[in-house]
This record gives C-alpha cells, structure tokens and sequence, in this order.
C-alpha cells in the first residue's frame, strides 16, 4: 500500500449562458449541500452522472430535446479526466 499524492488545478471556464446557465445553477445548489461554503461550492461527478441529472433537469423543468441536448452538448465540452470531473462553482 503506497501514499498517492494528487494536484489539483482550477481551470476557469466560460460562463454558460441561457439553459445551460440554468442547469448549471440547479448543479452548483445541488453541490452546496455537499461541500458549500460562503458563495462556492463543489462536488465531484461522473459523466453518466451528470448526463442523468441533465436528463432529470429537462424532465422536471418540461425542457425541450434541444435544450437537452444543449446542456449534454456543454457537459460533453468539459474537461474532463476520462469520466470524472470535480466543478467548482463560484458566485
């Protein structure tokens, strides 16, 4: 059993915009409750995941498919490390 160091880096990316903004928010109040601090919070995420949660997020809200696919066209665009991606939402 060996000791894993790992380095974390803050990338920050372009603020989305119209639904997917939306969406992010619903993801930055959902990560509040798991690690939230005075206005940031964040979480740890599995792409099938989040594709989930974007697909609760278009039922629950009575979204469009192009807005679906909006949001699964942005979470696809995110950098992610095989098929983990830690957000830190900051506002």
């Amino acid at each position: 059993m060996g000791l894993d160091i790992c380095v974390i880096r803050e990338t920050i990316l372009p603020r989305p915009s119209g639904i997917v903004y939306d969406f992010a928010w619903h993801l930055a109040e959902q990560a509040a409750l798991y690690c939230g601090g005075e206005d940031n919070s964040l979480y740890p995420y599995l792409r099938e995941q989040l594709e989930e949660e974007a697909r609760n997020f278009a039922d629950s809200n009575g979204l469009t498919a192009d807005q679906l696919n909006e949001i699964l066209a942005w979470l696809r665009s995110l950098p992610w490390d095989g098929d983990y991606i830690m957000l830190h939402f900051n506002w």
